[in-house]
């Protein structure tokens, strides 16, 4: 994952997973794209990437979303909150980028992170693939991502998702 940013914020974002053989790539007022390693054979034009332009999806009702974790033993507070919501069905993904690209191309919706393990370095290439595709993503809290100077840490957790439906719902989540 790599973003190109500018006063703390993301102007270019590119993710890839070669092991799918896919990634996303997001600029900064022109939207988001998924791309596969094929699309690169040739010269890429403007028709490759607007076939692959991607949108998060926010017309599935809400108890056919989908949310994603890391580990059930580690997240088994964070699956338990969402089954409180009417949303039962999770997938477990590795990678931070692959969970933002999920929700960016309508395969899952929510990802919930009650860490404060998360770096800038982490947030900020999906941060910016996410918004570009429609969603939002803050802190667990539903406020606005913020990088503090010297400060590389994300304290507040992470919470993303086509739109805030749950603002100031995490806190009794949150893991000291």
């Amino acid at each position: 994952m790599l973003a190109l940013v500018k006063n703390k914020v993301p102007l270019l974002s590119f993710i890839y997973a070669p092991a799918y053989g896919k990634g996303y790539f997001a600029a900064q007022g022109e939207g988001a794209y998924l791309f596969f390693k094929k699309d690169f054979k040739a010269i890429p034009n403007e028709k490759v990437f607007e076939q692959n332009r991607i949108h998060v999806d926010k017309a599935t009702p809400i108890e056919n979303r989908i949310f994603l974790i890391s580990s059930m033993k580690k997240y088994r507070r964070e699956v338990e909150w969402f089954e409180s919501q009417a949303i039962h069905d999770y997938q477990i993904k590795g990678s931070i980028g692959l969970k933002i690209g999920s929700i960016a191309e309508k395969k899952a919706h929510y990802y919930l992170n009650t860490n404060s393990y998360l770096k800038i370095w982490d947030v900020l290439p999906v941060q910016l693939l996410l918004q570009e595709a429609g969603g939002v993503i803050g802190d667990m809290f539903g406020n606005e991502l913020t990088y503090p100077n010297n400060h590389f840490q994300l304290e507040q957790g992470l919470f993303a998702a086509p739109q805030f439906s749950f603002k100031n719902s995490f806190q009794h989540l949150v893991k000291n």
